[in-house]
């Protein structure tokens, strides 16, 4: 939070959504609201949001793009699998701020200027892959 706030206030005209495990109690900065990790508010905020700016884990990225939403990573140092996440959606041709960029603003600034220059689309596979299964292991 502490480095996140004084960031995202300088980016006026959008209302920040910050859910931090370093924080105990919900408070207000500008036009930044801080709240301690809540599932169920933070699967809210997301529903009601226009992007995501996140760690480069997999959960959120993955849920964020099925919901059609703009993505913004940035992937936690010496975190293997969050560096290889962020690398692929680099390829995709989604922003990433790597450990290594120390001027953020503009990265920021640029994500919620413009839009997102690649959609996904996920068909609902479900019923193809259960008839699969069934077919094969009820015999």
């Amino acid at each position: 939070d502490k480095f996140l706030v004084p960031l995202l206030k300088q980016i006026p005209g959008v209302n920040w959504q910050v859910f931090s495990k370093h924080s105990k109690v919900k408070y207000t900065d500008g036009n930044v609201q801080v709240a301690p990790v809540n599932n169920e508010e933070f699967n809210a905020s997301l529903a009601g949001s226009s992007g995501l700016f996140t760690g480069g884990g997999f959960e959120g990225p993955a849920e964020a793009l099925f919901l059609g939403k703009k993505l913004l990573v940035v992937p936690m140092k010496f975190q293997y699998e969050q560096q290889c996440n962020a690398f692929a959606l680099k390829q995709f041709g989604l922003p990433v701020i790597w450990g290594s960029n120390k001027d953020w603003l503009p990265v920021i600034r640029d994500w919620v200027e413009q839009p997102q220059k690649h959609k996904f689309y996920f068909p609902d596979e479900t019923a193809a892959v259960i008839d699969k299964v069934v077919k094969e292991f009820a015999r």
